[in-house]
């Protein structure tokens, strides 16, 4: 239903501010400040990072991506999070965003379900709200590949 990338956001003047796309591994050189455990995006980065044979270093843990920016803002760490998130809290802070230069930055969301038929009312009206061209009875009034019965991938 949606398409979000992640980037890198360091504070502004950063050794790695600048224009051109960073790798995962050129950033592992700094402290990063990451999200909660358990978190997904940390789990996530943390599997990237261990295909690398490296080892993630973390300065601090916080619970969401404005702390993250925050942090980053008082030059505490680096963070990687989703644009969305970056562009936001990039309004009212002063942070580059920086673009990673991975494949697996680009991340698709997809809504999937079993039967879209068989789900509450409430549930397939939230899914019409994401998707609109997906009818609240049921029926996708065009092809909606994303309702896919397949696992989820991370």
């Amino acid at each position: 239903f949606s398409t979000d990338r992640l980037v890198l956001v360091v504070a502004v003047g950063h050794a790695l501010a600048g224009p051109m796309p960073v790798t995962l591994k050129q950033t592992l050189a700094f402290q990063h400040i990451g999200l909660h455990e358990g978190s997904t995006l940390l789990s996530f980065l943390r599997d990237h990072v261990e295909r690398l044979g490296q080892n993630l270093s973390l300065r601090i843990q916080v619970s969401s991506f404005e702390a993250i920016c925050r942090m980053v803002e008082a030059g505490v760490g680096i963070g990687i999070i989703p644009e969305s998130a970056a562009l936001r809290h990039s309004r009212t802070m002063e942070l580059a965003i920086i673009e990673l230069d991975e494949p697996w930055a680009i991340r698709e969301r997809s809504i999937l379900v079993r039967e879209l038929d068989a789900l509450p009312g409430t549930v397939r009206a939230l899914i019409a709200t994401l998707m609109p061209q997906v009818a609240v009875e049921g029926k996708p009034s065009v092809p909606a590949p994303s309702l896919a019965s397949q696992p989820p991938q991370f």
